[in-house]
C-alpha cells in the first residue's frame, strides 16, 4: 500500500504547499522507498531566486534545496523523522492506535497524526486536516498555570486527549512526557495545534516526570533551568529562561516568535536530519556534525566554536546526552544556525545514559592537551579559523570553568543535591578539563 501527502511550509505569515511525498510501501515505514518532488509553482515562486538553491525558513531541508530535481530515496527523507514521536509520546500514540510500538507499520499513522502542528515551520497538509476535523465544535476550557502546577484531572484530561499533537520533531522528541502548549489571549494554555495563531500570546513545551519516574528524574527535571542559566553565563546560545511549576517544566519555544501580533515560524531541523540521515539511534562522531555545521550554515566559524564550546560544557557538567537529535539547526530568512541550547540537565544521573557522539580524533570521555589540540585542530579544519584560535575560545571558559559549581548554584542549579547522588557528582570532570585546556 502506497500513500501521498502534501507538505507545507509557513513563511511570510502564510502556509505554501510545497511538495508531494510519495511512500511507496507504508508497512514498511521510515524504511519504505520514497518520492519527494517540489510542486514546480513553488519552485517557480521560491526556488529561482538568484544564487544557490535555498535552504533557508523555504526549504524542507538543508539537505534538499529548492529544486526540481526529482529526489528518490530508500528510505523517507530524514527531516521526516524529526516530526516523528519517539518514546513516550510513540508509546502512548502506538497503544492508542492499537499498533505494536516497534513495528515499522505504526510509523505513517504515528506521521498522519503527529505531523499536522510540529515544532518547527513545516507540517503534513492531511495531517492537520484530520486534527482539525477532530477538534472541530470541541470547546478547550484550557489551563491555567495552577492546573499544570497540580497536575490533577483538567491538566491529564488534555494530556490525555491531545498527546497525538504533542509530538515529534527536535526539541519534543525523548522519553520525558512532553505537552505542546500555548498561551491565549485569555491567559489560559491549550493544545498548540488548537489555537488559531490570532489568538496565540506565547508558546511553550511542558516537559513533566512520568508517573513511574525513575530515581532522580525529578532532581534531573528541577535542575535544567539552573543548568541553561549556567550556559548563558558561559556565553552559549539560549532562548528565554526556564521556569518550574511544580513537577512540570516550562519551556519557551524559539521556534515561534509573535511580531507585531502576528506568529512567525522558523524552521528547525535536527542535526541528523541535516546529514540527510534516516535512522533512529544514530551515532557517529562530532567531526561528522561538524561537517555539516561547516557545509550548511551561514556563519560557520561561529557555529563551530558554539558547537565545540556546548561540548566542552556539557563535559563539565555532567550531560552525556549528546545524541543527534539533541542538536538542531534553526532557519529563518537566508539564515541558517544552531538552535538556542535545549534539553541541558544531569543526565549523568541516570544510569542508562551515556556520550552516544563522541571525538573521532580523541576517545577519551575527558580530553587529555593532547586531545584538545586534536579536538582544536578538527573544529578548524575547512574553515577560516586556525587551531589557536579554537584554542583561544576554550582559554576564555576557563575562569568559570574553575569555579563552575559556584557558579551553577548562584545560576540556580541545586548543586548539594546533585553531588550528594553516590558516585554520580555531575561536576566531577571539570577539574580535568581545566588542567587539560590550562597545559594545552
Amino acid at each position: 500500500m502506497s500513500a501521498e501527502l502534501n507538505l507545507q511550509i509557513h513563511f511570510d505569515g502564510t502556509w505554501h504547499d510545497a511538495a508531494t511525498l510519495r511512500i511507496n510501501n507504508a508497512k514498511a515505514g521510515h524504511r519504505s522507498s520514497a518520492d519527494l518532488d517540489y510542486n514546480i509553482g513553488y519552485w517557480m515562486a521560491h526556488g529561482t531566486v538568484s544564487g544557490a538553491p535555498p535552504i533557508d525558513d523555504r526549504a524542507l531541508s538543508v539537505a534538499f534545496p529548492i529544486t526540481m530535481e526529482a529526489k528518490q530515496a530508500t528510505n523517507w527523507p530524514a527531516f521526516l523523522l524529526d516530526l516523528l514521536p519517539q518514546g513516550d509520546a510513540r508509546t502512548r500514540i502506538a497503544t492508542q492506535l492499537r499498533i505494536d510500538e516497534n513495528s515499522p507499520e505504526v510509523e505513517l499513522p504515528l506521521l498522519r497524526l503527529a505531523g499536522g502542528s510540529p515544532i518547527g515551520n513545516i507540517r503534513v497538509q492531511q495531517a492537520w486536516e484530520d486534527a482539525q476535523k477532530l477538534h472541530k465544535g470541541v470547546e478547550i476550557v484550557g489551563l491555567s498555570m495552577d492546573d499544570i502546577a497540580r497536575r490533577e484531572e483538567p491538566f491529564y484530561d488534555i494530556a490525555r486527549r491531545y498527546a497525538l499533537l504533542a509530538a515529534g520533531s527536535s526539541g519534543v522528541q525523548g522519553v520525558w512526557p512532553k505537552l505542546l502548549l500555548t498561551t491565549r489571549a485569555d491567559g489560559m494554555l491549550a493544545p498548540d495545534s488548537v489555537v488559531p495563531d490570532a489568538e496565540a500570546a506565547a508558546h511553550f513545551i511542558v516537559k513533566t516526570v512520568a508517573r513511574k519516574s525513575e530515581r532522580h528524574d525529578a532532581l534531573i527535571l528541577r535542575s535544567e533551568p539552573g543548568y541553561i542559566e549556567t550556559a548563558r553565563a558561559f556565553g552559549l546560545r539560549c532562548g528565554q529562561p526556564l521556569f518550574c511549576i511544580g513537577d512540570s517544566l516550562m519551556i519557551p519555544r524559539f521556534d515561534r516568535e509573535i511580531i507585531n501580533g502576528s506568529v512567525v515560524r522558523y524552521g528547525q531541523e535536527s542535526i541528523v536530519a541535516a546529514a540527510g540521515i534516516a535512522e533512529f539511534a544514530y551515532y557517529t562522531s562530532h567531526e561528522a556534525y561538524l561537517d555539516v555545521i561547516k557545509r550548511v550554515t551561514t556563519k560557520p566559524e561561529v557555529e563551530v566554536i558554539e558547537y565545540l564550546k556546548r561540548d566542552i560544557i556539557a563535559t563539565a557538567m555532567g550531560d552525556p546526552d549528546n545524541h543527534g537529535r539533541n542538536t538542531a539547526l534553526t532557519k529563518r530568512r537566508d539564515y541558517v544556525g544552531l538552535t538556542p541550547l535545549f534539553d541541558f540537565a544531569p543526565m549523568r544521573l541516570k544510569y542508562d545514559v551515556y556520550r552516544s557522539t563522541r571525538w573521532a580524533c580523541d576517545e577519551k570521555p575527558v580530553p587529555s592537551p593532547s586531545g584538545i589540540r586534536a579536538i582544536c585542530a578538527a573544529v578548524a579544519r575547512d574553515t577560516k579559523l586556525y587551531p589557536e584560535q579554537v584554542l583561544l575560545a576554550l582559554q576564555e571558559l576557563l575562569p568559570n570553568l574553575r569555579r563552575i559549581r559556584e557558579l551553577a548554584q548562584s545560576c540556580g542549579v541545586p548543586t548539594d543535591e546533585l553531588s550528594s547522588v553516590t558516585a554520580r557528582d555531575p561536576f566531577v570532570n571539570a577539574e580535568v578539563l581545566v588542567k587539560s585546556i590550562e597545559e594545552t
